[in-house]
């Protein structure tokens, strides 16, 4: 029995038809990339409405820059602006104590 070995021509036509397949899917891909980085742009200036809300983007997988990881650190905790700091009565250090204005505890 004798296998049928493809012919010189034959095996460039394949190379150059898989290249061509990997450069297109090359394209798909950084297209791809360049979508999420516009979705998430956009899911960035949306602040969490709700704590729900909050604790769903806790539940999803780490951001994989740092970049990233900071606008959601900073987009889950933010200070309270109903909090003011004030120097401690009777003391001459420089600690401070936080007051509130208008805070149903």
């Amino acid at each position: 029995m004798t296998s049928m070995n493809p012919s010189r021509e034959d095996l460039i036509r394949r190379i150059a038809e898989k290249e061509a397949r990997l450069t297109s899917l090359d394209r798909q891909r950084r297209e791809a990339r360049e979508e999420i980085e516009t979705i998430r742009d956009q899911l960035d200036e949306l602040a969490p409405s709700t704590a729900a809300d909050a604790a769903d983007d806790i539940g999803a997988a780490a951001p994989p820059t740092s970049a990233e990881k900071v606008r959601l650190f900073r987009s889950l905790f933010r200070g309270r602006a109903d909090v003011f700091l004030t120097p401690v009565a009777g003391t001459s250090c420089p600690a401070r104590q936080a007051t509130t204005s208008n805070v149903v505890a």
